[in-house]
């Protein structure tokens, strides 16, 4: 959405796996289950500006807007497998007008 609260549709949604989570109280550093993705996965917002994408390892993901008009904007996530739905806010910046 942007900063007025508007939702932007069919806005481009990029995830880049970064690294494991780790285990609260764990002495051993965390290790991926499975093979993240070498390159980023991809998804576009619907005319809500909601996204969806199932499956994910868990861990902590990049997860980046671009959409037509606005300045990328990015953050970074946990994911886990035990929480099954979480809430990404992204507020995206309208691009400076060129004079």
């Amino acid at each position: 959405m942007d900063f007025a609260g508007k939702p932007i549709a069919l806005a481009r949604i990029e995830l880049k796996y970064v690294e494991p989570s780790p285990v609260p109280g764990a002495s051993a550093a965390p290790v991926a289950v499975g093979k993240p993705p070498a390159s980023p996965l991809v998804t576009k917002t619907n005319k809500k500006g909601l996204w969806t994408y199932g499956g994910l390892e868990s861990g902590v993901w990049e997860v980046t807007a671009l959409a037509d008009g606005y300045l990328p904007v990015s953050r970074r996530c946990t994911v886990s497998q035990v929480w099954t739905k979480s809430l990404v806010l992204l507020e995206a910046e309208k691009k400076p007008t060129q004079p």
